[in-house]
C-alpha cells in the first residue's frame, strides 16, 4: 500500500544539534511523501535560519505556542474519558521530573492529537521514544488504523522514560539507529513486533565540503560540555604540537565549558594554535572537515555519531573513542582508528604516526568515504523505512480481506 502522508512527532524541529532528523525528514519529502512535523516544544530561536540552511521548506512544521496550548486545554476538557486514560498512563509509568514534564505537555499533546485526527496520515512516526509516546498513546486509542512507528534511540535508552516500555502494546513498528541497541530494546518488551536498524544518514549534497586538505590540521566538533571529551582533545594536541610546528587544532561548537577549555589551552602554551570557532552552519562544518587532515573525537558517551560519518565522508582521518557500537561505523585500521583507552597519550601516538607516514593513510581515507556513502545515505535509509511501513500496511490490508 503506497504511503502518501506521514506525520512525525519531535521535541523541537528543527533543532541545531539534531541534523539527522532534518536529513531524514527531508529525504522522505524527496520520495514524494507529504510530511508534517509536530513539535512538542516551542520553536528554536534560529528556526527560520535552520529551515533555510537545511532545505526544509517543503515540510509543514507546527510548533508549540500559547494559543495552541490554550486550544489543547479545551480539547482535554471536552474529551474526559480520553483525558483520564492519558492521565492514568502518565501516573502509572512516570516518576519525578518525567512525571512533571509529561503532565505539563498534556495540552500540547491533545492539540497535536486533534490535528492528526483531521489530517488522517498513513503513518505517525515518533522521532524519539520518550515524551512523544504520549501522542502515540492517544492516536492508537482513537485511530488504530494509523500505523504507529517509533524510534528508540541511544538517548531514549539512557533516559529511562517509563512510557517507552509502557507504549509496547500500541506500537506497530520500532526502528533504532544502531544494532547494539536492539538487545536493550527487546528487554523493554518489544519482542512481538519488528525492530529494524535504520541508520541516521547523511545528505551527501550537504555534508560534503569543497575545500582542499590542509596537512597537519586537526579538528574536533561537539558541544563544549565535559562528556564530549574536548579537554582530552586539547591535551592530545599539546603532546604533538611541538613535534609538528605547522600543526593546529580547530574546535567547532559552543557550550558552558568554553572558558575553561580556552584557559586550558593557555596553560598548555598552545593558545595560538587552537581556534575556537563556536557554533557554525552545516555548510561551514562540511568545509572545515574537508580542509582538515585528522578528526579527533574523544567523547565519553555516543552511539554512531553523525559527525564521525561526516568526517569520514570528507576523507578526514578519524580517531575516535570506544563508545557503544562504534565498530559498526569505524573499522580499526581500515576506515579509521578506535582508541583502546580514551587517553591523550594514545591519541597523540596515533596522530604522530599519521603525520609521520602521510602516504600510508590515503587508502583508509578512501575506504571510509566509500563505506559511509554505501551505508549511511539518508535517502537509502528512508527508502528502507518507507518500504517496511508499506509492507506492514499491505499485510494489515490482506488480513482484513481474509477476515471479511
Amino acid at each position: 500500500m503506497p504511503i502518501k502522508k506521514i506525520v512525525c512527532i519531535a521535541m523541537t524541529f528543527p533543532a541545531p544539534t539534531e541534523t539527522f532528523h532534518s536529513n531524514n525528514t527531508k529525504a522522505l519529502t524527496e520520495q514524494g511523501k507529504e510530511v508534517i512535523v509536530f513539535s512538542l516544544l516551542p520553536r528554536h530561536k534560529d528556526h527560520s535560519k535552520l529551515v533555510l540552511q537545511r532545505g526544509l521548506s517543503k515540510i509543514k512544521i507546527n510548533s508549540c505556542d500559547v494559543f495552541n496550548c490554550m486550544a489543547g486545554c479545551f480539547i482535554f476538557i471536552i474529551h474526559p474519558l480520553l483525558s483520564l486514560s492519558l492521565l492514568r498512563f502518565i501516573l502509572f509509568n512516570t516518576r519525578g521530573k518525567h512525571l512533571v514534564k509529561s503532565l505539563s505537555l498534556i495540552p500540547r499533546v491533545f492539540y497535536i492529537w486533534s490535528k492528526i485526527c483531521r489530517e488522517k496520515p498513513d503513518v505517525v512516526n515518533l522521532l524519539w521514544g520518550h515524551y512523544p509516546v504520549l501522542v502515540g498513546f492517544l492516536i492508537k486509542r482513537t485511530n488504530p488504523e494509523i500505523l504507529l512507528s517509533m524510534g528508540l534511540l541511544a538517548y531514549d535508552l539512557e533516559m529511562g522514560y517509563g512510557g517507552s516500555g509502557a507504549i509496547v502494546p500500541y506500537v506497530d513498528y520500532i526502528w533504532t539507529q544502531a544494532s547494539i541497541n536492539v538487545a536493550q530494546i527487546e528487554k523493554l518488551g518489544f519482542n512481538r513486533i519488528p525492530i529494524r536498524v535504520i541508520y541516521d544518514g547523511l545528505d551527501p549534497k550537504v555534508s560534503l565540503g569543497r575545500k582542499e586538505k590542509q596537512p597537519f590540521s586537526i579538528i574536533t566538533i561537539g558541544r563544549l560540555i565535559k562528556s564530549k571529551g574536548i579537554e582530552l582533545c586539547i591535551r592530545a594536541f599539546s603532546i604533538i604540537a611541538n613535534s609538528f610546528p605547522e600543526s593546529y587544532l580547530h574546535i567547532l561548537g559552543d557550550g558552558p565549558e568554553r572558558k575553561n577549555l580556552k584557559d586550558l589551552a593557555g596553560q598548555l602554551g598552545i593558545s595560538e594554535k587552537v581556534t575556537f570557532k563556536g557554533h557554525v552552519s552545516m555548510e561551514e562544518v562540511a568545509a572545515e572537515l574537508a580542509a582538515s587532515d585528522v578528526f579527533l573525537f574523544m567523547s565519553y558517551k555516543e552511539r554512531l555519531p553523525n559527525v564521525v560519518k561526516e568526517a569520514m565522508l570528507n576523507k578526514t582521518l578519524c580517531i575516535v573513542s570506544k563508545t557503544p557500537g562504534i565498530e559498526e561505523l569505524v573499522q580499526q585500521g581500515q576506515t579509521g582508528f578506535i582508541l583502546k583507552e580514551n587517553s591523550p597519550e594514545e591519541a597523540a601516538k596515533i596522530i604522530h604516526r599519521i603525520f609521520s607516514a602521510r602516504g600510508e593513510t590515503e587508502q583508509i581515507r578512501d575506504a571510509a568515504y566509500d563505506f559511509v556513502l554505501d551505508r549511511f545515505d539518508c535517502r537509502k535509509e528512508m527508502s528502507k523505512l518507507v518500504f517496511e511501513w508499506e509492507n506492514q500496511l499491505e499485510t494489515r490490508g490482506e488480513i482484513k480481506c481474509v477476515s471479511a
